[in-house]
């Protein structure tokens, strides 16, 4: 069942997803942000609104933290890559998908 919330929809598939965050030890407003959603939404996820069940494979789950701190690193590095390849054409392959492969390990850090 999806609803509108705040200009996005909930689904729930999503509200499991919540649930499971929560129960990592998600902080709230970290949750509402990846779904861009307010807290309220958060807490009626967590009165069992869209179902209780929980999300299995915590591998589907996106990172733990704050999704604004995760973009902002990971546009960071995308002009890293971008000034690599540029300055450098093909000589730069090398260096800017090293530059992706940390992105990447910044991004699934949880924090």
């Amino acid at each position: 069942m999806a609803d509108k919330m705040g200009g996005n929809d909930i689904s729930s598939r999503d509200a499991a997803r919540i649930l499971s965050m929560l129960a990592r030890g998600d902080r709230p407003h970290d949750v509402a942000a990846w779904f861009g959603v307010n807290q309220g939404r958060i807490a009626e996820v967590e009165d069992g609104e869209f179902g209780l069940a929980r999300e299995t494979d915590l591998k589907t789950l996106p990172p733990k933290g704050s999704p604004g701190l995760k973009a902002r690193r990971l546009m960071a590095s995308l002009e890293e890559v971008q000034d690599l390849l540029l300055t450098k054409g093909e000589d730069g392959i090398r260096d800017a998908l090293a530059e992706i492969d940390a992105a990447k390990m910044k991004y699934r850090k949880a924090e």
